[in-house]
């Protein structure tokens, strides 16, 4: 399991948070700033990362991209203080996995930790993970965690047929034929 590292300066958000992934075994690290959290060993190891796009004195964008771009973090999630969807296409067209509004729900964000467990960050670079449209990366994660085609669809409100298009991509792309292949690529 990796841990998380939340970045915001809504101290009682994070402690809220803090509660829901200590509970379920992740390890979380608050940072109020971003500075803290690039100088931070965390952010050469791997982890998850929640970003709040609203950080006083920063844009969160550029907080995100350089998250993104630069960090071992497997997972990158934004969170946003109110619904905004200009920041939220934003976040998601920079790479976020999901964009979250407050007060988060952290089973997203548990998901990733608990499945980098078996996870090697090196194995599916942030730059082969670019490549991947948002769906894809659900797609990814979802598969990761054994999902069905049929659970995927559901939990995401598409059609299994579409899963399976959005499968068929993310193996063509991760140059894989099959579930076992994918799981021991990611493993490895």
């Amino acid at each position: 399991m990796v841990p998380a590292a939340v970045v915001d300066a809504d101290e009682k958000g994070f402690s809220n948070l803090s509660r829901l992934l200590t509970a379920a075994g992740v390890e979380a690290h608050l940072f109020s700033s971003p500075s803290g959290y690039f100088d931070n060993k965390l952010f050469k190891v791997a982890h998850v990362a929640v970003i709040n796009l609203s950080l006083p004195d920063f844009d969160g964008l550029d907080v995100l991209k350089f998250a993104i771009e630069n960090s071992k973090a497997i997972a990158v999630f934004a969170s946003i203080n109110a619904a905004d969807t200009e920041k939220t296409v934003a976040a998601m067209r920079l790479g976020a996995q999901s964009v979250f509004e407050k007060p988060i729900r952290a089973e997203q964000i548990i998901s990733a930790a608990l499945g980098a467990s078996t996870q090697s960050p090196t194995t599916i670079s942030n730059h082969l993970r670019k490549k991947l449209t948002n769906r894809e990366q659900d797609v990814l994660q979802a598969l990761l965690a054994n999902e069905t085609n049929k659970d995927i669809a559901e939990r995401l409100g598409v059609s299994a047929r579409t899963i399976e298009t959005h499968r068929a991509k993310l193996y063509a792309k991760l140059n894989v034929n099959s579930h076992s292949e994918l799981i021991k690529k990611w493993t490895a």
